[in-house]
């Protein structure tokens, strides 16, 4: 099934033929040129729009992370920062491990405003994102797009409040290199030990960036699968090889992870933790429950992500205006028992919109998968490995159990690899229709879209904080319209 205007030409995907320009000469002088403007922009738009720095955290990592470092190296124990390390002890101990997150972080917080940290690691994200799809790509159009997905979006909301959404740039840059590794291996005519090298060493710093990269693991996996599978079928023994040669490299790093991070994981078995897995259940209906619950939740944010708010595709208009007491005083007194259940209505009322985006996105999904398998085109072939990289990168998050603060798609952190594959999904399908369309008719539709991201970037934080009240949460963003909105509401 094609977006309209698309003509599937059913070019085999052991062409590589992935970017209609990718043969093309790379003209570095414009791409510089245009990677300033671009940057110019991103960071114009982050100042004027920063979370607020004063509030309990900000733009730094926790005070409990900043602690335990200290203490650490005031101990001369800095070494073991590099092993999964408790940075959290309260009533439980929560460890982490990551060293090539946290060590550069951490040093930049003491020579560094916090502001300046925020705002460059954005900057130096959307910069290496630029370079490295530009490299791989030939095309301007989707490398510039693609940045802006990642610089713009509004899943890293709430993770203002911890600071956390520092560590999801450093992330990005070192899945965005990983990729590019991998994408070099399967589209050189000749791999050579320098791509396997560079495969190892790209893993490396992300395999130890925090539990986060798991995410970003379990997406290249799964995807790597089924093309293994429809290499497999094909008989393309090639590409069989190389696709293999990812999965090994991949799943020995998550293997070595999984095993040693474990030894560390007594947060996700206490009782009441905030990670505690499904499998402390003692009924399996509850694990099913919480695993689906999750699940439409995950993906109905990763579809919605770069939409403005829109009455009623997200859910309660009542609830973004209204509080809890207004709601809940216009029954008047009827049934007093059960009112709660209004306000619950209320709150869940989000899911019919779900149901039926997650609808349409599988009808789609089903399609390409029909017509991959039938021809193993470049279109449905990669459309389909992108619908399976987004369900399976947040599979890590379905095991933990259901918490309140799920009953709103507000954590977006939660899916932020799924909004990483979403957003190379909807460049890579906005570049192919460029050849497909009159040059007036692409320009529209591509400015229009980045419209629609700044808009919702402007817009959408302060639907996500009346979402995050209704979890009993918080979260800290601005902007002048977010303010001037809040003014009116």
């Amino acid at each position: 099934m094609r977006f309209p205007g698309e003509a599937d030409t059913r070019q085999p995907v052991n062409s590589f033929g992935i970017f209609p320009e990718a043969a093309a000469p790379r003209r570095w002088k414009k791409a510089v040129v245009l990677l300033f403007c671009l940057l110019v922009g991103i960071g114009s738009l982050l100042y004027a729009a920063s979370p607020y720095p004063t509030k309990p955290y900000g733009l730094i990592v926790t005070p409990d992370t900043i602690k335990a470092m200290d203490e650490a190296f005031a101990a001369g124990n800095g070494w073991k920062l590099l092993l999964p390390y408790a940075y959290y002890k309260r009533t439980y101990d929560r460890y982490g491990w990551s060293p090539t997150t946290l060590f550069p972080l951490y040093f930049l917080e003491k020579v560094l405003k916090p502001e300046a940290v925020y705002i460059g690691l954005a900057l130096l994200t959307a910069c290496v994102l630029f370079v490295l799809s530009y490299s791989a790509s030939g095309s301007f159009a989707f490398s510039a797009i693609f940045s802006i997905f990642i610089s713009c979006g509004t899943h890293l909301h709430f993770i203002f409040t911890f600071g956390n959404t520092n560590i999801f740039y450093i992330l990005y840059i070192y899945a965005t290199i990983h990729l590019y590794a991998m994408f070099r291996i399967l589209r050189d005519s000749r791999i050579k030990m320098r791509h396997h090298l560079f495969l190892f060493f790209s893993s490396l710093p992300l395999s130890l960036a925090s539990d986060h990269w798991i995410a970003y693991a379990c997406g290249v996996i799964g995807s790597m699968t089924l093309l293994l599978a429809l290499c497999v079928k094909n008989k393309e023994k090639e590409l069989v090889k190389r696709v293999r040669g990812i999965l090994v490299s991949i799943c020995s790093f998550l293997a070595v992870y999984v095993v040693i991070r474990s030894l560390y994981a007594g947060e996700h078995l206490s009782p009441g933790t905030e990670e505690e897995l499904i499998f402390t259940h003692k009924q399996f209906a509850l694990m099913l429950d919480d695993l689906v619950n999750n699940f439409f939740t995950f993906l109905y944010m990763v579809l919605t992500n770069f939409l403005p708010p829109i009455p009623y595709l997200d859910g309660s208009q009542t609830l973004i205006m209204l509080d809890k007491t207004t709601i809940l005083a216009g029954q008047n007194g009827y049934h007093p028992s059960h009112t709660e259940l209004v306000w619950y209505s209320h709150v869940f009322m989000w899911r019919y919109a779900a149901g039926i985006v997650i609808a349409v996105f599988f009808a789609y999904a089903y399609r390409w998968l029909k017509d991959t398998w039938k021809y193993f085109s470049v279109d449905s072939t990669v459309k389909f490995l992108f619908c399976a990289a987004i369900c399976c990168s947040f599979s890590f998050y379905l095991l933990i159990k259901m918490r309140p603060y799920n009953s709103m798609p507000a954590l977006g952190y939660k899916v932020s690899f799924g909004v990483f594959f979403f957003s190379l999904f909807l460049s890579w399908c906005i570049v192919r229709l460029r050849k497909r369309m009159q040059a007036g008719n692409f320009a529209f539709l591509y400015g229009g879209c980045i419209a629609v991201v700044v808009l919702t970037f402007l817009t959408k934080p302060y639907m996500l904080s009346k979402w995050l009240r209704a979890d009993g949460l918080v979260g800290m963003w601005r902007s002048p319209l977010t303010d001037f909105l809040s003014t009116l509401w």
